[in-house]
This record gives structure tokens, sequence and C-alpha cells, in this order.
């Protein structure tokens, strides 16, 4: 075997050599890519279904609290029909996820009647009453009554349709309450029943809304299979997994179906749904006999794995036709270096022989040098290539490195982000239970109205009502800032409004509330009137309903107090010569007129005239006045075809437009009128608005 044999044989050697190694390598990268790929799709998929199962579940619990509540509230306070009746229709009007809600008694333990169950209910029109105690419905047989009467707990009944009430499919809630006894609860009799119906529409829109790939879906059984949710209406209360399995012939349905009735987990299968390969994630629901599934089609969760493998087939191919490149490069380098020689041995030889053979020689030498001369060219640029490289391969390192930083920066900002709003959204709980309880206000106030819009989760806005003896104290107020600044403020204001009254007399004003209020604001806040100070404080309304006297004491810092009152018989508009007391002609009608009570112009807060007292106003009232409170966001808020506010003239002709009808429907006229104003233009501020009917 000659050298070129054996040369041969080891340049052989080392490219298979070397291009084996390259695809080990290769291959290594891929296997460990598409494990950390499908990895985290599975985790992402997971992700979005617990995601799912968590807002499912939260809603319900909500939806649970209210007939919880109402069931305390009916064993201690409540005593009359129409007071049971105003607090049932205002859980339906203050949650717009429950269409109905119903108490249903035992005979004869509310009234003298042997079946009593009020029942309101959602329309398209409104809200709508009846008394399901009669013999033609017979409440008592049903399971919505029986079964929680027997167990003497709460409990969910299954979905149903509604055929000829709602005409939706729905579930109900039903909590039993219990005879009370000389102040003590008998838990061993019943008394009632209290329910709550929500229609499962709401579900179903929210599994449209969640997002799960491109074509994956949600969908909720009940525990023995029935769908009650689906994208396939067909399937909504008709079908179950069981039937389906057996009509499509999928025995891979049917044992989800029985392994979505025990625990959570996932399935693989190419059988179910067109016949796709899925993954499906299924997990039952707490709080009910419910479970979920989620189907996301493989093809789809897998797509960064389908791109990486093409990815990694060219590289393989870019990179196997550039090894065999550099490989046959430094072949012919070494070849050449056996050229120069094999030259030199010539050149002795052509030393000998006669000068035509010595000039040929010479011409070779040019040649062979005129090669040297190229080949340094190439190796200078092989060696400026390699520094190129190193150069790239250290600038791709470092752009890796910092991708990594900045998604380690995202996860801490997203985590963040939501414990933020986790305290937030438990402030708020805090700021709702701080406010008066609403059944504690109806209790006060029978014909009374709450229009209160938080421009964010929390609210700078809130009201306060106290009863002290025979007088009825009532506060409406406006802090500085809203969201989280405001809310903050809101809580002090409430707290010192507590203390205020609960260390006054009986003879104690309006003036002396809001004089005694900023004293304590400004101590808190360490205000002292100088210059770079902070100016936080509140703008505030507060009125004493005495009943004794029937009038009503009022004082406000920047806020007024509106009244709408029927005219006398002559139709005369009473005149007025104190300045802040404003009756004007354009704000009357045939049958009322409005009268506007003005606040001082000074703040709860330092302010220039800090020491100044506020001024009290007192107002003799009359059978069906009407009394209207607000903080400045409602008048504030832009919208309507210009982009401009609302203003204060508008609002006060509003409020003589409606003011003779009932209080809830002039809050439902009073909130549908400001969203179609702002109509796509975000809310600007806090909105709170309050009416009395006298």
């Amino acid at each position: 075997m000659n050298k070129k044999n054996i040369g041969s044989s080891y340049t052989i050697y080392i490219i298979a050599s070397t291009i084996v190694f390259f695809i080990v390598i290769l291959y290594y990268n891929y296997h460990s890519s598409e494990k950390l790929i499908v990895e985290n799709a599975d985790d992402e998929a997971q992700k979005l279904a617990d995601n799912l199962i968590e807002r499912i579940e939260l809603t319900t619990h909500l939806v649970e609290k209210i007939p919880e509540n109402f069931s305390i509230f009916l064993t201690n306070s409540i005593k009359t029909k129409e007071e049971l009746e105003i607090n049932l229709r205002n859980i339906i009007a203050k949650n717009e996820l429950i269409v109905g809600s119903c108490v249903a008694f035992e005979p004869y333990a509310f009234s003298k009647d042997s079946m009593y169950a009020p029942y309101w209910y959602r329309t398209k029109n409104g809200f709508r009453y009846e008394n399901l105690g009669t013999p033609s419905y017979f409440y008592f047989k049903w399971d919505w009554y029986k079964i929680p009467k027997i167990l003497r707990k709460p409990t969910w009944s299954p979905p149903y349709f509604d055929e000829g009430g709602g005409n939706i499919t729905m579930s109900t809630y039903s909590v039993p309450f219990f005879l009370k006894k000389n102040n003590k609860i008998d838990s061993s009799q019943v008394s009632g029943i209290v329910t709550v119906d929500i229609p499962l529409l709401e579900f179903e829109e929210a599994l449209k809304s969640f997002k799960v790939y491109k074509s994956g879906f949600a969908f909720i059984t009940y525990k023995d299979g029935t769908f009650v949710t689906h994208p396939n209406k067909n399937f909504i209360m008709k079908e179950s997994i069981s039937s389906l399995s057996e009509k499509l012939n999928q025995p891979d349905m049917k044992i989800l179906g029985e392994k979505m009735k025990k625990s959570k987990g996932f399935l693989e299968s190419e059988q179910i749904f067109d016949n796709k390969n899925v993954r499906i994630y299924y997990s039952p629901l707490k709080t009910q006999d419910w479970s979920i599934a989620v189907v996301v089609p493989k093809e789809e969760m897998y797509k960064d794995l389908s791109q990486m493998r093409k990815n990694v087939l060219i590289i393989g191919i870019v990179g196997v036709i550039m090894l065999l490149g550099t490989i046959i490069f430094l072949f012919n380098l070494l070849h050449s270096k056996q050229i120069e020689r094999e030259n030199i041995r010539l050149e002795v030889l052509v030393q000998e022989r006669t000068s035509d053979i010595k000039k040929q020689n010479d011409e070779i030498l040019a040649a062979h040098q005129l090669i040297l001369g190229n080949n340094i060219v190439l190796q200078q640029q092989k060696e400026e290539i390699e520094a190129q490289a190193d150069n790239l391969l250290e600038m791709n390192n470092e752009l890796l490195q910092a991708n990594e930083e900045l998604e380690v920066q995202k996860s801490e900002i997203e985590h963040k982000n939501e414990q933020i709003t986790d305290s937030i959204i438990y402030a708020k709980r805090i700021q709702d239970a701080v406010l008066p309880n609403p059944m504690f206000v109806a209790k006060l106030l029978p014909q009374h109205f709450i229009l209160y819009k938080p421009k964010d989760i929390v609210s700078g806005d809130f009201y306060w009502i106290r009863r002290k003896n025979t007088r009825i104290y009532l506060a409406v107020a406006d802090c500085t800032g809203h969201g989280v600044p405001g809310a903050f403020m809101s809580m002090m204001g409430i707290s010192f409004l507590n203390e205020i009254l609960d260390s006054a007399d009986k003879s104690i004003h309006s003036s002396d509330i809001l004089f005694q209020l900023r004293t304590m604001i400004m101590k808190a806040l360490h205000q002292r009137g100088r210059i770079g100070e902070t100016h936080d404080g509140m703008d505030i309304a507060m009125t004493i309903f005495d009943y004794d006297s029937r009038s009503v004491e009022f004082a406000a810092a920047n806020h007024p107090l509106y009244l709408v009152r029927k005219k006398s018989e002559n139709n005369i508009l009473p005149e007025s010569d104190n300045e802040k007391v404003k009756i004007e002609e354009r704000f009357s009608n045939d049958s009322q007129f409005l009268i506007e009570f003005k606040g001082d112009k000074m703040p709860i807060g330092a302010h220039q005239n800090d020491q100044e007292s506020f001024t009290d106003h007192v107002i003799p009232f009359k059978k069906g006045d009407m009394f209207y409170m607000l903080s400045d966001g409602y008048v504030s808020q832009f919208g309507g075809p210009q982009k401009r506010k609302f203003l204060a003239v508008p609002l006060k002709l509003l409020f003589l437009e409606i003011s003779e009808k009932i209080v809830q429907e002039q809050r439902e006229i009073l909130d549908q009128r400001i969203e179609e104003w702002r109509g796509e233009i975000p809310q600007v501020d806090d909105v709170l608005v309050m009416g009395i009917r006298i």
C-alpha cells in the first residue's frame, strides 16, 4: 500500500468519525429539546385547565354566600312580608349572575298562610314576582325543597331546563334556615328554604371565551355524565358521555367518562372528537357534582416541536456540508505541502540538466510561488473567518444570557402583579365589609337607592349611615384620588365618623360632625397648613334625619343636597333669599320643583379657612319628598357625541324627570344613562349617587 492510499484512508476515516460525532451531538440536543418542549406544552395546558376551574369555583362560591348570609338574616331580623320581599328583590337586582331567588316556608312558619313562598325572578323586561305557595305547584314535593330539608344542609340541584319560566338551563342552590326559640336557633326544626337560581349560560359563555390554543375547547358534565356545557348545543342536557360513546362507537370516550367521576388527570386518544390526536385534561369541581374537561389537539400543543424538527434537519444538512468543506480544504492544504517537498527534489534534478530545462523549472517555480501566495491569502481569510465565528458565538451566548435574565424579570413582574391584584381584591372585600350592610340600610331607609360604581377595584367614594336614638345620620363622601389611595382615605373617614358619633350627645349637629372630622383628618395626616404639605382629604355631604321634628339637618364640604318636592296648590314656586339655597324656574315642571342646598366651599382637610365652622341647613320635610346626595364622579364623566363632561344641569333635570318613579327604577335609569353617555370612553372617577324618599 503506497503513501497516497494510506493518506486517503486516513482522510476517509477522519471525515467519517467527525460526521458521526456531529450527528451524535445533534441527536442528543434534539432529544433534550423535544423532551423540554413536550413538558412545557403539558404544563401550559394543565395551567389553562386549572385556571378555568378556579374561575368557575370562585363564581359558584360567591353565589353560595348570598343565600347562606340571607338565611342567617331571615332567622334573626325579618319580621314582615313587605320587608322580606324587598330584600329578596334586592338579591336579584344587585347580583346579575342570579336569575331567580325564593324563600319557601314551612306551613304557618312565617304567616297565617299554610303555604308562603315569595319568588322574584329576572326577565327581559325587568323583575317579576310570584308566590309559589299555591296548591297547583305544591313546592313541598320538589327536590330543591325536600333534599336540603332532610339533610339539613345546603345542596345544589342537578342541572335542569326551566321550561315556561326563564326557558334556560339552570341549577338551584338551596339553603335551609331554622326556627329560633328563646333567642337560640333550633337546628332540629327547619323553618324554610332559601334558594337562588343561576343560569348555566354564564358558564357556557365563560368556556367560549376561554382560549385553548387554536381549536381546543372545554366542557362540563354532571356526575352521571350528562353534558352541562359543550360547544355543540345539541349535546347539552340531551346527551351523556356514555350515550355519545355508544352512538359514535368510541370506547375511549367511555373511559374518559369513568375517569372524570373519580379524580383529575389526563387522557390521550386518537378516537375522541373527530378522530383527532388529542390530550384531554379533566378534573372534578369541589363545590358541585360537576367535572370539567379541556380538549387540546396535540398538533397545536407541539407545533414548536414540529418547527424544531425542521430546524434540526436544516442545521444537520448545513453542518455536514460545512464539515465536509473544511476537511477537504485541510486535505488540500496538506497535499500542497507534499507538492512543495517534491518540487525541491525536482529542483536539484533541474540544476543538473540543460539551461532549457532550467528555464522551464524557473517557470514552474514562479507558478509555485503564485500558489503559495494564494495559500497564504486563503490562510489569512480562514483565520479571519474563525475570529468572526468566535465573536458571533460570544455574542450569541451574551444574547442567550440576556434573554434568560429578561424571562426571569418577566416572571417576577407577573408574579408581583398577581400578588398586587390579589391584595387589592382582598382590600375590596374589607372595604365592602366596612360599608353599611344593604339590609341594614333598607331597614333604616325603606325607600332608597344607592348607585355605587368604583372606577377601580376599590373606591375612594363611600357612604355611611348610623342610627342613634330617633335620628338617622347619613353621609356621602368623595376622598382625594381613587383606587387604593382613595380606599385608604375612605376607611379612615368611616372610622372617624363612627368614633365621632359614638362619643357625641343627642344634640350634635351636622356642622359639628364635619368640624370634628376635619380636625381628626388633619391630625392623622399631620397637616398644619404649611407650604408643600399634602392636600389630601375629602368632600362630603352630611345629613341628619330627625323623625321627631320631621326635618333634615344638612351641612357639607363642597357637596350639594338636592330636594325634589311637589308644588303647592297655587302652583307657585317658593322664593329664597339665602345664597346657598337655589330655586330656579328651569328646574321645575307642572307638578314638582327642585331645590339645591349648597355646601361650604372648603374641604375636609388642610385649607386657608380650616378653622371656620360649617353651615347648617334645617329643612322641614314632607311625605313624598325626594332627596339626592352624590359625589362629583357622575357629572365629571366624559362622553356623548362631543366627548365632554355630563355636568350638573342635565343631572338636575334628570332628577326632576325620574323623582316620581320607584327608587329602584330611578337607580336603573341613572345607571343606564351614564353608561350610554360614556360609551367606549373609560370611567374617569368613582361614581356614587344616593336617593332617599320620605
